[in-house]
C-alpha cells in the first residue's frame, strides 16, 4: 500500500491534521461486522482462539481473528448476519472461562467498555405470558439497562417457564435480582430476575481496587490482608485468591508441555455437580485388569458371548452397554443400576459410548461419554474429532470420562520417558478449543504401570454447564 503526502492545515499557528469523512466512513464499513472478545481470567493465544472459533462457531463462515496487545481479540466476520448469530448465541466460555462479547464501534475504548459494560443473558422466570410481546419485554429489560435481543425459544414461545433477553449491563454495580412492574390496570408485581452468568468477580474486584487505592491515600503503610473474590458461572463456583491481586490473570510459559506443569498461584478451582456422582451407582468398566502378583498389565480379550456372563456375575440385575459392534474386543462396558439411573444411548464408536443420564435420587440430568482411546496419535485424532462434533450439538452438563491413552503434562508420567510436546499437543488443543476442564482426582497419581513406566491416562473432563 503506497502513501502520498497530503499537506496538513495550520490554524492559529498550530499544525492540525484533518481526516476526510468519506475515507473514514469507508474504513469503518470494513469493521462493522466485527466483535470484540475478551476472556475473563485467561490469556489464550491467537491460535487457541482460532481453534475455539472453528469448533464452536462452525455455523458461520470462518472469520478473521486479530489480537490486540491490551489482551483482547477483534473478530471480523464475513457479514453482519454472521456477527449477530454468534453474538446472540451466548453465553460463551473458553476453557471454563467466560468470554465477554461486544460489538465493535469506531470509538471503542477497551478500559471503559469491556471492564464496565458487558452483554448478559437475563431470564425472567414465570413471566406472565401476556408480557412476552416485543414492546413489553423491551420495557421490562430497559429497567436493567439496554435490551438488545430475545432468544429464539422466547420469540417462538417454545419454552414458557422463563423469557430470556440479552441486555447490555453495567457490571460495576450490583445486578438486580428483581424489578417492580406496573400493568395497564395499575397493579404492581415483582418480577424475579435470573442470570446465565453472574459476573460478581468484577464487582468485588473493582470494590477491592477502590478500597485499596483509598487505603494508600489515607494510610500508606497499611498492609492489606489476602482478599478473596468469587467467579460465579454456569459451571459452578470458583474461588480466586490473592493478596492485592490485579483483576486479570496472566498465562505462564510458552511450551505446552512445560507451562501446564506450573499452575498459577491464582488458578480457579471449579466445583461441579458431577462431584455428586460419587453417591450414585454409575460405573465405567474397561475389560482389563491388573494381574495379581505380576508387574504386567494385560488387556483381556473377552468375547461378546462371555461378556454378559461376567457382567451378571459382577453386577447382578444391572443394565449394560458395550461397543462390541464397533470393536471385536468390546473395549468399553458401561454398567448402571436401572432402579436408580436412566441411561439412554445416543451413539457408539470404537472409542466412545455417548449417553444421556438421569440420576433419580439426585434429580440430576447430564450427558455422559465414556472413552477408551486407541493407542496411536493418529487413531486418537479421530477421537478428538468425534468429541468435537458431539460438542457442537451438546446442550447442558457434559461429563467425558475414561482411559484416553493420552497425557496432558509432564506430571502425568512422573516415571518413564520424558514427555514431548508432540504427545500432549492434540489432547490439550482439543480441551482448550471446546472449553473443557479436567476434574481433580484423589488417590494415587498414576493409573497404569508396567513397573518401569508410571502414567496417568484416565481422566474426567467437564464442560462449563
Amino acid at each position: 500500500m503506497d502513501l502520498s503526502f497530503i499537506a496538513p492545515t495550520i490554524k492559529n499557528g498550530e499544525l492540525i491534521v484533518e481526516l476526510c469523512k468519506e475515507e473514514i466512513k469507508k474504513e469503518t464499513q470494513k469493521w462493522k461486522q466485527a466483535l470484540i472478545l475478551y476472556v475473563v481470567g485467561g490469556s489464550p493465544t491467537i491460535g487457541a482462539m482460532e481453534r475455539y472459533i472453528a469448533s464452536v462457531w462452525n455455523f458461520v463462515a470462518k472469520p478473521k481473528v486479530y489480537f490486540h496487545n491490551d489482551g483482547y481479540f477483534v473478530v471480523r466476520f464475513n457479514s453482519i448476519e454472521d456477527r449477530d448469530e454468534v453474538m446472540y448465541s451466548g453465553p460463551h466460555m473458553l476453557n471454563n472461562k467466560p468470554i465477554i462479547v461486544k460489538m465493535w464501534s469506531a470509538d471503542f475504548d477497551f478500559n471503559k467498555e469491556v471492564l464496565q459494560t458487558i452483554l448478559v443473558w437475563v431470564k425472567y422466570p414465570n413471566l406472565l405470558l401476556n408480557c412476552w410481546g416485543n414492546r413489553s419485554l423491551s420495557r421490562i429489560s430497559s429497567g436493567l439497562r439496554i435490551p438488545l435481543y430475545v432468544d429464539a425459544c422466547t420469540t417462538q414461545v417454545d419454552r414458557i417457564s422463563y423469557a430470556r433477553v440479552l441486555v447490555e449491563m453495567d457490571i460495576t454495580k450490583e445486578l438486580p435480582r428483581s424489578i417492580k412492574v406496573t400493568d395497564p390496570n395499575g397493579r404492581e408485581f415483582i418480577q424475579e430476575i435470573a442470570y446465565d452468568w453472574v459476573p460478581e468477580f468484577y464487582t468485588k474486584c473493582m470494590q477491592e481496587i477502590v478500597v485499596e487505592e483509598q487505603s494508600k491515600l489515607i494510610e500508606p503503610n497499611i498492609e492489606g490482608n489476602a482478599s478473596t473474590s468469587t467467579l460465579v458461572a454456569s459451571a459452578g463456583i470458583g474461588a480466586l485468591k490473592g493478596n492485592k491481586e490485579q483483576v486479570w490473570q496472566t498465562v505462564i510459559g510458552k511450551s505446552a508441555a512445560r507451562s501446564r506443569e506450573r499452575q498459577p498461584v491464582n488458578a480457579v478451582n471449579v466445583l461441579n455437580g458431577f462431584n455428586l456422582l460419587t453417591e450414585s451407582k454409575l460405573q465405567l468398566a474397561m475389560p482389563r485388569q491388573m494381574e495379581e502378583g505380576t508387574s504386567r498389565q494385560r488387556e483381556h480379550k473377552i468375547k461378546e458371548q462371555k461378556a454378559m456372563q461376567i457382567i451378571r456375575k459382577i453386577t447382578p440385575g444391572w443394565a449394560c452397554l458395550d461397543n462390541y459392534e464397533y470393536s471385536s474386543r468390546g473395549r468399553i462396558w458401561l454398567l448402571w443400576d436401572s432402579s436408580e439411573i436412566d441411561c439412554i444411548e445416543l451413539c457408539r464408536t470404537s472409542q466412545i459410548i455417548h449417553t444421556s443420564v438421569y440420576v433419580r435420587r439426585l434429580d440430576m440430568r447430564f450427558t455422559f461419554t465414556t472413552v477408551y482411546g486407541l493407542h496411536s496419535l493418529e487413531d486418537r485424532r479421530s477421537l478428538w474429532g468425534e468429541l468435537t462434533r458431539l460438542h457442537s450439538i451438546q446442550q447442558g452438563p457434559w461429563l467425558i470420562m475414561g482411559d484416553y491413552n493420552a497425557i496432558r503434562l509432564g506430571e502425568d508420567r512422573p516415571i518413564g520417558n520424558p514427555v514431548h510436546e508432540l504427545e500432549v499437543k492434540d489432547f490439550n488443543e482439543f480441551i482448550e478449543s471446546i472449553g473443557l476442564t479436567e476434574m481433580k482426582t484423589s488417590g494415587r497419581s498414576f493409573t497404569w504401570t508396567n513397573r518401569h513406566t508410571y502414567i496417568k491416562i484416565d481422566k474426567a473432563l467437564i464442560n462449563a454447564e
